[in-house]
């Protein structure tokens, strides 16, 4: 899995806190691995419609496209909860 490291200015610090929807980026011996949206159960039952910007790096260790955007809902059609990451954005390593 690696390690999870997120921005403290959003609020998530360890201990009690509370939170709806956090962004976490993870790294895996010193490279970049991953981007995860982390969301409450309890924020996923009032059944969200929500699009967020995503805080982007100062610098990118590998050239790709990044998303820009977090969106969390519910269809109530099929009875499922929606998160994707959107806004793909290419990105040149620095």
């Amino acid at each position: 899995m690696g390690v999870h490291w997120f921005d403290v200015a959003d609020g998530v610090i360890p201990g009690p806190y509370q939170f709806t929807l956090a962004f976490l980026n993870g790294t895996w011996d010193g490279d970049y691995t991953f981007m995860e949206p982390m969301v409450t159960r309890e924020w996923l039952l009032t059944k969200p419609n929500t699009v967020r910007s995503i805080k982007q790096p100062q610098a990118y260790q590998r050239s790709g496209y990044y998303p820009t955007t977090v969106a969390v809902t519910f269809d109530d059609a099929a009875d499922e909860y929606v998160i994707t990451m959107g806004g793909m954005v290419l990105r040149q390593a620095s």
